[in-house]
């Protein structure tokens, strides 16, 4: 059974605007899944489709002739490994939304997104990067990830490549100790650490 915030009608509701306003999106079809059954059913269900994240692209990227399948549900923070020193978050969780709990924790990850609403499914998909040159894009933080496939498939994988397969579910992101304040140093993310100020 789908929720009734799924649509299953031929027109999506309401006009859908990318974050910055300047790109309306034409897919004919918007789905917001809340659990995995549902995301298999509208996985099955639409025809052409695309993942649909924060919305933070300028362009047509996430958008598609038929179907765009939101991840905006897909938002928890699942686990902190303290072991393997993961954390596993699902796709459409924001940097914003789980970098505190982080740092609350004494965590931080080695990198992040330059807006707090940046999904990690949505930076990992386009390699987006974070602040500073060394640091990596922010789809180098990940250990592991499971996704579900075109066809119905949930595959997790582990680091090494990834090619465009399927739809990101969850992602195991490496984090490390929170020395000298690193996550407070974005604003936005984290209250004031060693004498630093936040917004």
């Amino acid at each position: 059974m789908l929720s009734p915030l799924i649509s299953c009608d031929s027109r999506a509701k309401g006009v859908r605007k990318n974050w910055a306003g300047n790109y309306e999106y034409e897919a004919k079809e918007y789905y917001e899944p809340k659990t995995l059954a549902e995301l298999q059913t509208v996985m099955k269900r639409a025809g052409n489709r695309k993942a649909l994240g924060s919305g933070h692209s300028f362009n047509d990227i996430a958008d598609s002739p038929l179907s765009q399948i939101s991840t905006k549900h897909f938002n928890k923070l699942l686990a902190i490994d303290e072991q393997a020193m993961t954390v596993t978050v699902e796709g459409g969780a924001r940097y914003g939304q789980f970098a505190p709990e982080l740092h609350k924790r004494g965590y931080a990850l080695h990198n992040l997104a330059s807006l707090p609403h940046i999904s990690v499914a949505g930076a990992c998909a386009t390699a987006s990067h974070g602040s500073g040159v060394k640091n990596g894009n922010l789809s180098s933080a990940v250990a592991g990830l499971e996704l579900l496939t075109a066809s119905d498939e949930l595959v997790s994988l582990t680091r090494g490549g990834f090619g465009c397969v399927g739809l990101y579910h969850e992602a195991d992101a490496r984090h490390s100790e929170d020395v000298s304040g690193m996550s407070g140093c974005v604003s936005g993310y984290a209250p004031a650490v060693a004498g630093g100020a936040s917004r």
